[in-house]
C-alpha cells in the first residue's frame, strides 16, 4: 500500500509543481510584455511599444505563456484525481512553446549577451523576464515535470517551424526591404557579422540543435519515469495475484478507497502494465471494464 501512495504522492507533487510552475510563466511573460510595450520609444531603443512585437523574443515568450496556461487544466485535475498526466498533443504543443524561448535564452547567453552586455541582456528591464526567467521556468517544466510521452524526431522539425516563419519575415523585412524603405532595423544586428542567407540558415541550425537537445533530455527522463511507474505495478507484492483480473480488481479498491467523490478515472497505463505482468490474453476494454466494475461496486 505504500508503494502505491509513494506514486500517488509522486503524481500530486508533480500536478502541483507543474501548476505553480504554470502560473509563474504566465505571469513572467506578462510583466515582460508589458514593459516592453509600455517603454518609450528611443534613439537607443526603436523597437519599444508596438513595436516590440517585432522581436522573437516578445512573439516566443507569448507562445510560451500560452502554452503554460493549457497544462494549468490538466495540473488542476492531477491535484484533484491524484492522476497526473497530459495528452501527447499537449506534450507536442509544449515542446514547440519551450523550443522557442530556449532559443532566446541560448542566443542571448551565447550572441547577445557577449555584444551588448550580460547585465543588459539578461538583467535589465524586460530582458531579465523574457531572456532569463521565462525560458529557465519553461526548461524546467518541460524536462522534469511534464516529461510524458517519448518525442520523436520528426517533431524536431516541427517545433521550429514558428522560427522558420519567422526568420521568413525578418529576411524581407531586414535584409529584402530594409529600416530606410520603411523595413525593419536589424535590432539582432546579424547583418554585422553574418551574410543574409548565413544568418537564415546559422538561426534555423540553431533551433535545430536546441529543440533536438530538449528532445534527447526529455525523452530520457521520460524513459527513466516510465521505468520507475511500471517497477511500481511489474514488482509490487500488493499485485501479486493469481491472474491479472484479480490484480485489477485490488488496483480498483484501493482506488476505490481514496475517491474524492468526483469523476471516475480508469487507470489504463497502470492496466496495461498489470497484463505484460500477467502475460494476460484478455483485451486492455475487458480489464477497464472489470476495473470500473469492482470500482462502482459500492455505487449499486
Amino acid at each position: 500500500m505504500s508503494e502505491l501512495r509513494s506514486i500517488s504522492r509522486i503524481s500530486n507533487r508533480r500536478s502541483l509543481t507543474a501548476l505553480v510552475l504554470c502560473i509563474l510563466i504566465i505571469i513572467v511573460v506578462f510583466i515582460g510584455v508589458v514593459i516592453k510595450l509600455t517603454a518609450p520609444i528611443t534613439a537607443t531603443d526603436p523597437d519599444e511599444g508596438m513595436r516590440a512585437f517585432r522581436y522573437f523574443t516578445v512573439l516566443s515568450n507569448i507562445v510560451m505563456g500560452f502554452c503554460a496556461a493549457m497544462c494549468i487544466p490538466f495540473a488542476i485535475d492531477g491535484r484533484r484525481y491524484g492522476n497526473y498526466h497530459l495528452p501527447r498533443w499537449a506534450v507536442y504543443t509544449l515542446y514547440t512553446g519551450v523550443t522557442g524561448v530556449a532559443v532566446t535564452f541560448v542566443t542571448a547567453v551565447c550572441f547577445l549577451g557577449p555584444v551588448g552586455g550580460y547585465d543588459w541582456i539578461m538583467f535589465r528591464r524586460a530582458n531579465l523576464y523574457l531572456h532569463t526567467i521565462s525560458p529557465i521556468l519553461s526548461l524546467i517544466l518541460f524536462l522534469f515535470v511534464n516529461d510524458d510521452h517519448t518525442i520523436r524526431l520528426p517533431w524536431s522539425l516541427v517545433s521550429i517551424l514558428p522560427m522558420h516563419v519567422y526568420g521568413k519575415v525578418y529576411y524581407v523585412e531586414v535584409f529584402s526591404i530594409g529600416a530606410a524603405a520603411g523595413g525593419w532595423r536589424d535590432h539582432y544586428r546579424f547583418g554585422e557579422y553574418l551574410e543574409p542567407y548565413q544568418a537564415a540558415l546559422a538561426f534555423l541550425a540553431l533551433g535545430l540543435i536546441v529543440s533536438n537537445v530538449i528532445r534527447v533530455i526529455h525523452n530520457l527522463r521520460h524513459k527513466a519515469r516510465k521505468k520507475l511507474f511500471e517497477r511500481y505495478y511489474t514488482e509490487s507484492e500488493l499485485f501479486a495475484c493469481e491472474d491479472v483480473l484479480e490484480a485489477v480488481r485490488v488496483l480498483a479498491s484501493i482506488d476505490r478507497e481514496s475517491d474524492r467523490d468526483g469523476e471516475l478515472i480508469v487507470p489504463r497505463r497502470a492496466i496495461r502494465v498489470l497484463k505484460r505482468r500477467y502475460d494476460s490474453s484478455l483485451s486492455i476494454r475487458d480489464l477497464c471494464k472489470a476495473y470500473c466494475d469492482c470500482y462502482l461496486e459500492k455505487e449499486q
